[in-house]
């Protein structure tokens, strides 16, 4: 009998702490960052000019055509990257909230880079009825990288709450009840 009682589980239970939910895995970013950059070598669209033949062109070539685009595109699409180890390192909620929502934000712009790139480079909308799979991989990519950082955010914000409501419930010492 006592074997049954013990198999029986506590409702009132509090959870132990393998069930307490962690921070987001950094290597999840690194995953999806790493799809993106296997995209680059293939061909991400089309060239079309009125004075000569249309043109392919790859990822690389898109992204090397001046520095700064190399300096944007590294910003744009390392950020979520980095924020994303940075926020593991961070103690207190909010700044680890805030490194989610920049990693989310920068994802984001990644994100729509790609989604243009496919469109007007040779996509959807180009002449040409060859659709190029490299930008719509790479807009999967980074998209998935901004719902990531922003999932991560949404759990920030369910700690945050989480722990101002134990707050609350705990009696200041100071509001002793009168006998």
């Amino acid at each position: 009998m006592e074997n049954d009682l013990q198999a029986a589980p506590k409702e009132n239970a509090a959870p132990d702490a393998s069930q307490k939910r962690g921070s987001r895995s950094p290597f999840a970013r690194l995953a999806f960052f790493t799809i993106f950059l296997f995209t680059l070598p293939f061909t991400w669209g089309q060239t079309s000019s009125c004075n000569g033949p249309t043109g392919t062109y790859t990822g690389l070539e898109q992204a090397t055509k001046t520095p700064s685009d190399i300096i944007s595109l590294i910003v744009i699409f390392v950020m979520p990257v980095l924020f994303g180890f940075l926020q593991c390192h961070m103690r207190p909620t909010w700044m680890r909230l805030l490194s989610e929502l920049i990693a989310g934000m920068f994802a984001s712009l990644g994100a729509f880079y790609c989604f243009l790139s496919f469109i007007f480079a040779g996509g959807l909308f180009h002449k040409s009825d060859r659709i190029f799979p490299a930008p719509l991989i790479a807009t999967i990519a980074t998209a998935m990288m901004a719902l990531h950082a922003f999932h991560g955010a949404i759990d920030r914000i369910a700690d945050m709450i989480k722990a101002r409501r134990t707050m609350s419930r705990i009696p200041n010492s100071q509001d002793k009840p009168s006998t």
